[in-house]
């Protein structure tokens, strides 16, 4: 703005916010031009304003939403992901690369990426996205991968195939999600529930499971041995 007023320059262009005389703000493109008279010195200045207050309303609450998906991503540790099948180049969303702990723009070759899984689970994630990239099946799987630092870490990997206006697939998009901790949870619970199992036979006292009317259920081996006869299923 002040090269064009030194004339340095023939013409400024900005967004610039006005308070409008009622109080609230107008967002506005500023375009300002420096008129020259026949002979090339400078006469006159001529500026136009474009209303661009809903667009920039729309740019606002479309960074905001994204600022909340990306904090619920991160929360989460739940993000996206593409491949361009043109240049068979993954796009990772930064949670996607944060899991891998990469860093964030890390754009591994499809190759690349499938090396993160663990070997037992290599062959089917290729499998997985062969069958997406050539026939549209989409795949939703629960698999281990080995990160950079070499932990392992469980995801919850979906994939879609993306078509053309004439139907021929040109990319492969899905999300991918660190689902370790629910994995302990279910390893815990599944191990607890072995014990509870093994003490439920071993105890040299009878139990057993009734319904409502009393008919029984099911008994542990003592159970059994006092009833003589093994309980309704």
């Amino acid at each position: 703005q002040e090269r064009l007023k030194k004339v340095e320059i023939d013409h400024y262009r900005m967004e610039k916010s006005f308070n409008h005389k009622d109080g609230h703000t107008v967002w506005g493109i500023l375009d300002a031009n420096l008129i020259r008279d026949d002979t090339g010195n400078p006469s006159y200045f001529l500026g136009s304003v474009v209303d661009i207050t809903d667009r920039k309303k729309t740019e606002e609450e479309l960074a905001s939403n994204y600022a909340l998906l990306s904090i619920a991503g991160e929360t989460a540790r739940f993000g996206g992901w593409n491949v361009d099948l043109r240049t068979n180049t993954c796009t990772w969303s930064d949670t996607v690369a944060e899991i891998h702990e990469m860093p964030r723009g890390y754009s591994p070759l499809v190759n690349d990426g499938i090396g993160f899984y663990t070997p037992e689970w290599r062959e089917k994630i290729t499998r997985g996205f062969t069958d997406c990239v050539e026939k549209g099946i989409p795949y939703d799987e629960e698999m281990e991968i080995i990160t950079k630092t070499g932990k392992r870490v469980w995801v919850r990997t979906a994939g879609e195939a993306v078509k053309d206006e004439y139907g021929k697939i040109v990319k492969v998009q899905g999300s991918f999600q660190d689902i370790t901790e629910r994995k302990r949870a279910e390893e815990e619970l599944q191990r607890r529930e072995s014990q509870l199992h093994q003490i439920f036979e071993l105890l040299p006292i009878g139990l057993w499971f009734a319904d409502k009317d009393g008919t029984l259920l099911r008994g542990n081996p003592a159970g059994v041995r006092i009833w003589g006869a093994e309980p309704h299923v």
